[in-house]
């Protein structure tokens, strides 16, 4: 019993990796998102038709949702 359940010591060693992980992380995926959003940006000005407005609404949503979560 006593080795199946975490001591405190060990939960919060695993919290704090955890954390730094997420701040490591972090400004790969602003990075790589920005760099994605830019490109699409970039794509609908060159093109002479606007993109359908449904499907550019829910690529926003999905970056948005890739960046931050």
């Amino acid at each position: 019993l006593e080795n199946s359940v975490p001591s405190n010591h060990v939960l919060r060693e695993r919290k704090e990796t955890i954390e730094h992980l997420k701040i490591l992380y972090l400004p790969i995926t602003f990075g790589v998102s920005e760099k994605r959003l830019r490109g699409q940006m970039l794509d609908e000005m060159r093109s002479d038709t606007p993109p359908p407005y449904q499907n550019h609404a829910t690529r926003n949503n999905r970056f948005i949702e890739s960046t931050f979560y």
